[in-house]
């Protein structure tokens, strides 16, 4: 969550031109850069169903900060010790 953009469910599918891991979404035997080309989700980071994962990951962040859990600075409900 520190860094939205390097999240593995946005590199992983996209292409290793524009920073991802280049998988393809499809299972199977090894492919030419063409063929994977066609298999990956995301061709770059100009993608509309891309911003809407970084858009999304990013306000599951801006949510998390704003109500931290015990394992982060800022988490203000613990109980007092008895």
């Amino acid at each position: 969550m520190d860094y939205p953009k390097q999240s593995a469910a946005l590199t992983a599918h996209l292409a290793q031109t524009s920073g991802g891991r280049g998988i393809a979404a499809v299972k199977g035997i090894k492919r030419t850069v063409t063929e994977l080309k066609d298999q990956l989700l995301f061709i770059d980071t100009n993608n509309t169903d891309y911003i809407k994962m970084r858009n999304a990951i990013e306000e599951g962040k801006r949510i998390m900060l704003e109500h931290p859990e015990a394992d982060m600075s800022g988490f203000t409900k613990a109980r007092p010790e008895p």
